[in-house]
């Protein structure tokens, strides 16, 4: 969960390689220190605080970090997205707080560098060339083929019916090494496995995600048979 925060942040190292990303990392823990600052300062006098909105956020923060963590979703650092709201939460938490402490403590020139430092990593980040996804052109393939319901992988199935328009179904089991089940709920609906409103004919996978999105094709075969054809398309 730490990680998530700090992808959100801008500050996690994980996220990119070395290089000129590190330095951007290192400016945005600024960020994450001035946001944990305040809202530790806010716990210290809560009662005594007279900033309603300051107390609505540090409660907020809390426990929105607490139902994330117990929940089933912080299983990989991307799924951060579900508790956005910690960093725009942060950043008002922070500036009710602490800007008459930063402003008598003649910080504001310091903070103005990092601050400029925050629209030069926007503006690297704006200028890096833009790879279209993989798996881009694998709707309107797959529609060609009148391939319309199928299994796959959370990343692909995902953006499989995004650039298809939703004329693609895909639904996500769990391949399991001798059998493949039906996942805990999670974004679906139950009439993806009635077969008599879903029949899927086929199977995505591919090593572009890693292991984690990969589906052996061995365990494919060994709950639906043998396929009746096997395409390759764009790796």
């Amino acid at each position: 969960m730490l990680d998530g925060i700090l992808r959100l942040f801008g500050a996690s190292f994980n996220a990119r390689g070395p290089g000129i990303g590190t330095l951007f990392d290192l400016l945005h823990l600024v960020g994450v220190a001035l946001a944990a600052w305040a809202l530790f300062s806010v716990i210290r006098r809560f009662f005594s605080c007279d900033d309603l909105i300051a107390q609505i956020l540090t409660v907020a923060i809390p426990v929105q970090l607490a139902l994330y963590g117990f929940s089933t979703l912080p299983y990989d650092a991307w799924q951060a997205h579900d508790i956005a709201v910690v960093l725009p939460f942060g950043a008002v938490l922070a500036g009710r707080v602490l800007a008459e402490r930063l402003t008598k403590a003649r910080l504001l020139p310091l903070l103005a560098v990092v601050a400029s430092g925050y629209l030069v990593a926007l503006g690297h980040g704006v200028l890096q060339e833009q790879v279209p996804a993989h798996d881009q052109a694998l709707g309107p393939w797959l529609r060609a083929h009148h391939l319309t319901a199928g299994f796959s992988v959370y990343s692909d199935a995902g953006a499989i019916e995004l650039t298809s328009g939703g004329t693609i179904d895909m639904t996500v089991p769990w391949f399991h090494p001798t059998y493949v089940s039906r996942r805990v709920p999670f974004e679906e609906q139950a009439s993806d496995w009635d077969p008599r409103l879903h029949y899927a004919n086929f199977v995505v996978s591919t090593h572009k995600y890693g292991l984690q999105g990969f589906i052996p094709p061995d365990r494919a075969i060994r709950a639906f048979g043998q396929p009746a054809h096997t395409y390759y398309v764009q790796g």
